[in-house]
C-alpha cells in the first residue's frame, strides 16, 4: 500500500464537517473509510448522528488478548482563501505533501490505518484485540460522541486508547502527550436596532462594531492575561518533570516564530517561553470577527449588529462550566444594557492530563507498559527518545473517553508548528508520514506480543 496514494485520495473528500453544504463528501469520506476496514476483514459499522456519522471498526476479538482501542477523526477545517496549492489536491514540494487535512488528522489516522493494513494483509489473525473508532465531528467539538460512547460502551471496552493527533517538535523530535487543554467555544453577537442606517446618523446612536471592538479590548490586561475575574481559578502549576522535559526542547522562541511566518510573540509575561506558555497557560482568543460592510468600496452606514467568535483553551483545574459563567458575567457587565446581546456557547471540554505514576513507567498498569513500548519503538524509528509534553490543542474526545469509558490514552505527536495545521497551506513531511506508520505498526506488534 502506498500510502501517499491513500492519503491523496483521503484529501480530495472536503469533508469540512462545519459546512452544511458538505454533507454529501462527508459522507463519502465515511464510506471511504468504511471500505478501507472491510478490505482488511474488519466488521463495520456505521453509526449514525445528528450530524455525521461515525465508523466503528473491529477485527476478530478473542477473550485473553490485549485490546486497543485507535481513534482518529476524518473532518477537517475550511480550507480558506490564500493557498499555493489546491487544498482538496494532495501535492508534493520539498519533501512535504500538502493539502486540507493532510496533517490534522488524515495524516495521522493515514499512518495507522497504513499500519493495520500492512499487519492484517500479512496476518488476518493477529493476537490483538483492534476496535477502530474515526469520527466526523471533531472539529466542531465532538458533540455526538458522548452519547456514543455511552451507547456502544460495551463495545468499546479497551485497555489503552490509542491517538495520532497532537503535535511534535519536528520530524527528529517525537512528543508522547501527555496533556491536552480543554476547550470552550462562543459565538457573541451585539444588535443594536432593526437594520443598517445612515452612518449620518452617526454620534446620535450606538455603533456595535465599536462596543464590540471596546469589549473584546477589555479581555485581556496590558500583559496579555486574560482579564475574566474567576478564569484563572485552580490553574495548575506545571511538575518539576514537565518543566525539565521543556528545557530538553531543541527549538528556540525565534525557531518558532520563523516556523510560523510571525514576528513577535504575546505580551505575557507569566511564561518563559512561547512552548511553555502553549502548554501550561490558559487562554481566550479571537477567531473571527465580523460586522458592516466589508466588500469593495465604501458603504457609509451604522450596522446594525456585529459578531465575535472565541475559543478558550483551559489547563489542568479548570472547569469549564464555572469558566463558562465567568465569562458569561463578564460579557453582561460589560455591554451597554441597549445593546441586545446573543451569546451561543458551543464546545465545553476540560484538560486531560496523563496520571505521572503512568508517565513513568509504572509497573503494574496497562498504561505504563504500553508507554515503555511507545518510548522504546519511538527510538527505533526516529532515532531519539521521544519527549513527554502537554499538548496546546484540544481533542474533547480524549477526556470523554477517561470519564465516560474509564480509559487513559497514549497520543503520539505527527504534526509540527511547520505543518501549518488549521491554517493556509497545510502539509506533512513525507518523512514524518512513512515514519510514523512504521511506529505504529511495530508499537502495535510489540503490543501483541
Amino acid at each position: 500500500m502506498d500510502i501517499r496514494d491513500f492519503l491523496s485520495d483521503y484529501v480530495a473528500f472536503e469533508s469540512v464537517s462545519c459546512d452544511r453544504s458538505k454533507v454529501a463528501a462527508m459522507q463519502a469520506t465515511r464510506d471511504f473509510l468504511l471500505d478501507f476496514l472491510a478490505n482488511l476483514n474488519f466488521h463495520t459499522k456505521k453509526v449514525e448522528t445528528d450530524l455525521h456519522g461515525i465508523v466503528l471498526a473491529k477485527n476478530d476479538q478473542k477473550k485473553g488478548r490485549k485490546t486497543v482501542l485507535l481513534y482518529g477523526h476524518y473532518d477537517v477545517q475550511p480550507a480558506g482563501e490564500g493557498w499555493s496549492t489546491p487544498p482538496f489536491a494532495l501535492t508534493e514540494k520539498n519533501g512535504r505533501l500538502y493539502g486540507r487535512g493532510a496533517a490534522d488528522d488524515k495524516g495521522g489516522s493515514s499512518a495507522i490505518l497504513a499500519a493495520l493494513h500492512d499487519i492484517f494483509t500479512e496476518n488476518k489473525d493477529f493476537p490483538l484485540n483492534v476496535t477502530v473508532i474515526l469520527e466526523g465531528e471533531e472539529e466542531v467539538g465532538s458533540p455526538s460522541m458522548p452519547m456514543f460512547l455511552q451507547k456502544y460502551r460495551d463495545e468499546l471496552q479497551a485497555d489503552i486508547a490509542v491517538v495520532a493527533d497532537t503535535w511534535s517538535v519536528d520530524d527528529e523530535n517525537i512528543v508522547i502527550t501527555t496533556g491536552l487543554r480543554g476547550i470552550i467555544s462562543l459565538e457573541l453577537k451585539l444588535k443594536s436596532a432593526e437594520g443598517d442606517v445612515h452612518s449620518g446618523y452617526g454620534g446620535s446612536i450606538i455603533n456595535p462594531i465599536g462596543e464590540l471592538a471596546k469589549l473584546c479590548a477589555s479581555f485581556h490586561d496590558g500583559q496579555g492575561r486574560v482579564n475574566v475575574p474567576g478564569f484563572y481559578d485552580g490553574v495548575a502549576v506545571p511538575s518539576d518533570f514537565e518543566l525539565a522535559q521543556i528545557e530538553k526542547l531543541p527549538f528556540t522562541d525565534s525557531e518558532f516564530l520563523k516556523s510560523i511566518g510571525a514576528k513577535k510573540l504575546s505580551s505575557d509575561k507569566d511564561a518563559r517561553s512561547a512552548i511553555e506558555n502553549m502548554r501550561f497557560s490558559p487562554t481566550l482568543e479571537f477567531n473571527g470577527i465580523c460586522g458592516g460592510y466589508s466588500g469593495d468600496g465604501v458603504k457609509t452606514i451604522i450596522p446594525n449588529e456585529a459578531s465575535v467568535k472565541i475559543t478558550c483553551r483551559l489547563v489542568a483545574n479548570q472547569d469549564c462550566e464555572k469558566i463558562k459563567s465567568c465569562i458569561r458575567e463578564a460579557i453582561l457587565t460589560r455591554v451597554d444594557t441597549n445593546l441586545e446581546v446573543s451569546l451561543n456557547f458551543g464546545a465545553c471540554s476540560n484538560a486531560y492530563n496523563l496520571p505521572l505514576s503512568g508517565i513513568s513507567g509504572d509497573e503494574a498498569s496497562i498504561l505504563g507498559q504500553s508507554l515503555r513500548v511507545a518510548d522504546r519503538e519511538i527510538e527505533s524509528v526516529f532515532g531519539h527518545k521521544p519527549l513527554y509534553l502537554r499538548d496546546g490543542g484540544s481533542i474533547p474526545l480524549i477526556r470523554m473517553i477517561k470519564d465516560i469509558l474509564g480509559m487513559d490514552s497514549i497520543l503520539v505527536g505527527l504534526s509540527s508548528a511547520e505543518d501549518r495545521v488549521h491554517g493556509v497551506d497545510e502539509s506533512i513531511s513525507i518523512k514524518m508520514l512513512e515514519r510514523g506508520r512504521e511506529f505504529f505498526k511495530r508499537f502495535l506488534t510489540k503490543l501483541a506480543q
